[in-house]
């Protein structure tokens, strides 16, 4: 068997379904996070998810010999569509040639592809998840006027990135800045600066967005800023100003949280508004650096004697407990600032049409391709969304300021 269909053999049977198994792994949100719970699709592609509208209607205590009651429980169909992700592998045919006869090469070649699409794949999907689903991953630090050069913002988009650029961006990606037209990163030298293939013109502050060779925004996965930190929007298909079954709880107040237990007290609040509507079995918190930092400050504030088999005299973690059920505090950096998203894993789902795997470009099974170079390319692909299977068992606290 020639070089290349050993390593076509190798892409389909072992580093597709290692990736499938290993890349929800990464991130605590994706390991948690449940795949088609409650999803049916269609052959044009949709996912569908049959929602409970209301209680059961058929519910009341009557006296003997009263009629019956005649309810039953209310469903609603929403509809979502996939997004499509795809992570690009190439090999040039010199590489090809270098690993002839040589086991050992071609392993370690492979090993290192696998690792680093497991790990692009789950930093694109656990940030747009966790984030607004637009590509967002940083804004300008300041202007430029036909520039090279891009410096992003340390604060940007979520206060927790020191690095963003060495974080979220790699050479060969391509961004759009503000309004501008899409432009390909060349290099990256160091955790805030950037360097264009071509000039391009920005104002301060403007948004730095992941988009495709094409510049198209709003294609990433929907997000849980619009699924359940959000009261106004439609989702789903389903237009919440006129549906208040499927609006979640949200704290949008701007509040700065600098005092003890502050941040504390609202996170319970907002979990006791929720806990009607969920059996919290599988429930948690997800913060940022920002407020995790304003929690641990609130477990210092509750020092007390503990009991025999801890350390007398230290302090014990917060423990939010909701439907006798514990429920963990999270921090995870792709949690945008200023946000507390408080997240029922049984009514949210994973919605995806086929396990990852790659985009065939022919009908002999084909994955790797001439990309007009002595370079072969081929794609793995995903076509995801996240989908909300229920909102009022969710809560989110936004526009928050945590101080220590």
């Amino acid at each position: 068997m020639d070089t290349l269909s050993v390593v076509q053999k190798y892409l389909k049977e072992v580093l597709a379904p290692n990736v499938e198994a290993q890349y929800s792994k990464e991130t605590p949100f994706l390991a948690m996070l449940p795949k088609n719970a409650g999803v049916d699709k269609d052959v044009n592609g949709r996912f569908y998810i049959v929602a409970r509208k209301y209680r059961s209607g058929g519910v009341a205590a009557v006296s003997e010999g009263e009629n019956l009651p005649s309810g039953s429980l209310t469903p609603e169909k929403l509809s979502l569509d996939p997004k499509w992700i795809f992570a690009g592998f190439q090999v040039t045919d010199q590489v090809l040639e270098a690993m002839k006869g040589n086991k050992r090469a071609m392993a370690n070649y492979m090993v290192e592809n696998e690792e680093s699409i497991r790990d692009a794949i789950a930093k694109l999907e656990n940030r747009a998840f966790l984030q607004n689903g637009d590509g967002t991953v940083g804004k300008a630090a300041s202007a430029g006027t036909n520039s090279t050069t891009l410096i992003l913002a340390v604060s940007s988009p979520n206060g927790d990135i020191n690095e963003p650029a060495l974080h979220y961006l790699a050479p060969g990606m391509t961004i759009k800045i503000g309004t501008g037209s899409p432009v390909q990163i060349v290099d990256i030298t160091d955790g805030v600066t950037v360097t264009l293939a071509a000039q391009r013109t920005w104002a301060a502050n403007d948004p730095v967005k992941i988009v495709g060779p094409d510049g198209s925004i709003g294609v990433e996965p929907d997000g849980l800023f619009s699924l359940i930190a959000t009261t106004n929007n439609t989702v789903q298909g389903i237009n919440r100003t006129a549906n208040a079954w499927f609006v979640p709880h949200v704290y949008s107040t701007a509040t700065t949280y600098s005092t003890d237990r502050q941040l504390e007290l609202k996170i319970e609040d907002m979990l006791l508004r929720a806990a009607p509507y969920g059996n919290f079995k599988n429930f948690a918190i997800f913060v940022n650096r920002s407020a995790y930092k304003r929690l641990a400050k609130d477990i210092m504030a509750i020092q007390r004697v503990v009991n025999e088999t801890e350390l007398t005299g230290g302090f014990s973690a917060l423990n939010f407990a909701v439907r006798g059920r514990n429920i963990p505090v999270v921090y995870d950096w792709d949690v945008p600032d200023g946000v507390v998203y408080g997240v029922n894993f049984d009514a949210i789902t994973l919605a995806e049409l086929s396990p990852l795997q790659w985009l065939q470009f022919d009908t002999q099974g084909n994955i790797l391709r001439l990309s007009g170079k002595a370079v072969y390319e081929g794609y793995l692909k995903h076509y995801v969304n996240l989908g909300l299977r229920s909102a009022k068992s969710h809560f989110a606290i936004t526009n928050g300021t945590f101080t220590v």
